[in-house]
């Protein structure tokens, strides 16, 4: 059986500046990471001290991912409110 040909590689990826996997198509586009929800700004930076992200910083999303597996602490997580959620 032949090989499959070159052009079924995948296309590169970047990685998500909150928990690090490479689910974004590019960097600072306002992408959404499928794995933690951080949404990727031009702003986004290593240093960057500045409210983002439904009021929380890169650092508390980072520290929060490692904990949940999300970018929001689970007691004030926006996507289990509305008006079925318990809120």
């Amino acid at each position: 059986m032949a090989p499959l040909p070159r052009s079924t590689e995948l296309p590169s990826r970047a990685r998500c500046p909150c928990c690090g996997y490479p689910t974004l198509t590019s960097r600072a586009y306002y992408e959404i990471c499928e794995l933690c929800w951080w949404e990727d700004e031009p702003l986004d930076d290593e240093t960057e001290a500045s409210v983002a992200n439904h009021g929380m910083t890169l650092s508390q999303a980072r520290e929060n991912f490692r904990t949940h597996g999300v970018m929001y602490d689970p007691a004030a997580d926006p996507r289990l409110s509305g008006p079925d959620g318990p809120r």
